[in-house]
């Protein structure tokens, strides 16, 4: 049987169509695709304390055991600081920040992993926050400054900016109280200067050690 020149081409056409692999439609509601994501890529969170959640947003590689210095940096001085307008002009332009803290803490696991009972592993930030303030008058050893220390807590973030530094190891860690203590042994730490002795230095001082 001879064919004409336009039916051998809708004959090819044809034969085209029903052997190549079917091409996806946007536009076409079909069987949903699974894709299979690595572990390495599904984001901690909802099964772990703020405070940990808050830590890990500026520093991704959080292990169990491990130890970490970060700062955290005020936008505004906190209500029993007591900088003058014209020292706190000075630390912002100076810092970029008005006032300063360091935070030393490690990474807890507050709760196994468990399939079967289909509870997932819950991990903990556990740290202290130190800082130096500015007294509003000498105390009697002639001292116009103090060094503070609470349990460390998820930061209000439109006040202030956690900031990591560095990691350090657990006997470093375990030093931080006596390295504040330490600080005001230096009698040029006892009297709060804007250049040379303010919350940046006493921080700065510690990290150091750390």
């Amino acid at each position: 049987m001879r064919f004409t020149p336009l039916f051998s081409t809708l004959l090819a056409t044809l034969a085209i169509t029903t052997t190549a692999a079917p091409v996806a439609d946007p536009n076409v509601v079909g069987e949903p695709i699974e894709f299979e994501i690595s572990p390495d890529l599904v984001s901690r969170g909802k099964d772990d304390t703020d405070v940990f959640n808050a830590v890990q947003k500026v520093h991704s590689d959080l292990k169990v055991g491990s130890y970490h210095v970060l700062e955290l940096q005020y936008n505004n001085k906190p209500e029993d600081d007591n900088e003058t307008d014209e020292e706190l002009k000075k630390l912002r332009e100076k810092l970029g920040f008005k006032h300063v803290g360091i935070v030393v803490g490690t990474v807890k696991e507050i709760q196994k992993e468990d399939k079967k009972k289909k509870k997932p592993q819950k991990l903990t930030f556990d740290g202290q926050f130190y800082d130096l303030v500015k007294l509003k008058q000498k105390k009697k050893n002639g001292m116009d400054v103090e060094q503070r220390n609470s349990a460390f807590r998820k930061p209000d973030e439109s006040k202030m900016k956690l900031v990591y530094v560095k990691g350090t190891t657990k006997n470093k860690a375990g030093k931080i109280k006596n390295l504040a203590k330490d600080y005001f042994e230096d009698a040029a730490h006892h009297l709060y200067n804007v250049d040379n002795n303010n919350c940046n230095t006493f921080v700065k001082a510690i990290e150091k050690e750390l």
